[in-house]
């Protein structure tokens, strides 16, 4: 056969963009299959295979498994099928098995759903779309967000959903929406525009809720009203004519109330002035403190800034005393230079006096030449 007229296998160590093939083939998730031949599992978990490869000695697995089974393991690693046939295993001799992956796609899984009562058998590469519409899914009630926690199977959703108690309808009178389970209440407690009767009974016809409050509160004749002493402690309540024959007939009582509360009105009066006196004497004793503080602060502040006067005059004397030290310093420095070139002086002028008197000499004895130099040498 001509060359590249066929591609070779795709191997573990080669350019997964080296083939057209798509690299991952194998569905997602963990089904239960209804049958699985021995050639589909990995020698290496006994799993299915997923993304499956195949050895030189023709043994199967996941792609996975046989890349953790290689990497950074210095030793030889046998086919751990451990048949005779078996080889080394080498990264560039372990290929991807697309037929494999292909049949492994193809086999036969049990729907997700099968314990709901779902009996559909279904290619694995299906089993994702299928459980999608799955008339077995496990499926939320959409009035959840109300308050319902039923879940139930896809295909009794919609009949759970129009009995739900948490469904929303409109009441028939003021067409609020309303859960279903609270539309009585609602009735009974709080629809302005259901009809009901006056609750005092007063033999007005029934009318809204919202007209009888009106009715009620402003207008029945039979609405319960307070006693007028109620300020000073009577709690009758009742109907204006109940109320008005109270009135005529608790005289002493009334009178008796009104008395108690004067005395307790004086006798609280009291305790207040009492307690009144007593905090005009806090009030003057905390005067007294504060004038006492007032007094220590004044003369703190008049020790503070004759502190700070005398550390300032200390500052002065510290800087006039180091600039006379300064100058003391310069001036023995002076005369400790004028000592040392006296004393330089005097021995360069010696100096100066004995190369004189060398030089002196030498002249003598150059004069002197060959006859004199004995006697010039040995006088010297």
């Amino acid at each position: 056969m001509a060359e590249g007229t066929q591609s070779s296998p795709s191997s573990l160590s080669s350019n997964p963009q080296s083939t057209r093939l798509p690299i991952h083939q194998t569905p997602a998730g963990n089904p239960e299959f209804i049958t699985v031949d021995d050639k589909y599992r990995c020698v290496v978990c006994n799993g299915i295979v997923r993304e499956a490869v195949q050895t030189q000695c023709g043994h199967r697995g996941c792609e996975q498994c046989f890349s953790q089974l290689l990497q950074g393991n210095p030793k030889q690693v046998m086919c751990p099928a451990g048949e005779e046939s078996c080889v080394y295993l080498k990264e560039n001799e372990i290929f991807r098995d697309f037929g494999a992956r292909r049949e492994v796609r193809l086999l036969p899984v049990y729907c997700s759903f099968k314990t709901e009562g779902c009996k559909e058998e279904v290619p694995w590469k299906n089993l994702q779309a299928h459980e999608t519409t799955c008339s077995y899914k496990p499926s939320k009630c959409k009035f959840s967000q109300e308050g319902c926690q039923v879940t139930v199977v896809l295909k009794d959703l919609q009949t759970h959903e129009e009995g739900c108690l948490f469904r929303l309808e409109a009441c028939s009178y003021c067409l609020q929406e309303i859960k279903h389970h609270l539309m009585q209440d609602h009735l009974e407690t709080a629809c302005l525009e259901y009809d009901i009767s006056c609750p005092f009974r007063c033999g007005v016809e029934s009318a809204t809720r919202r007209m009888m409050i009106q009715h009620y509160t402003n207008e029945c004749p039979r609405r319960p009203i307070e006693c007028k002493y109620n300020s000073i402690g009577c709690k009758f309540t009742g109907s204006k004519e109940d109320v008005d024959n109270h009135i005529r007939n608790e005289l002493d009582h009334h009178l008796e109330l009104s008395v108690r509360r004067s005395a307790e009105t004086g006798l609280k009066g009291a305790q207040a002035k009492e307690r009144t006196q007593e905090l005009y004497g806090q009030v003057a004793e905390v005067q007294q403190l504060i004038a006492g503080n007032v007094k220590i602060m004044h003369e703190a502040k008049e020790n503070i800034e004759s502190l700070k006067k005398n550390i300032k005059d200390v500052k002065l004397k510290v800087v006039a005393q180091t600039e006379r030290l300064i100058t003391v310093e310069r001036k023995i420095d002076k005369l400790a230079d004028q000592e040392t070139q006296n004393r330089l002086g005097g021995e360069m002028h010696i100096l100066k006096e004995n190369q004189s008197s060398i030089e002196t000499r030498v002249t003598q004895l150059e004069r002197a030449g060959p006859v004199g130099g004995q006697n010039g040498w040995s006088s010297y």
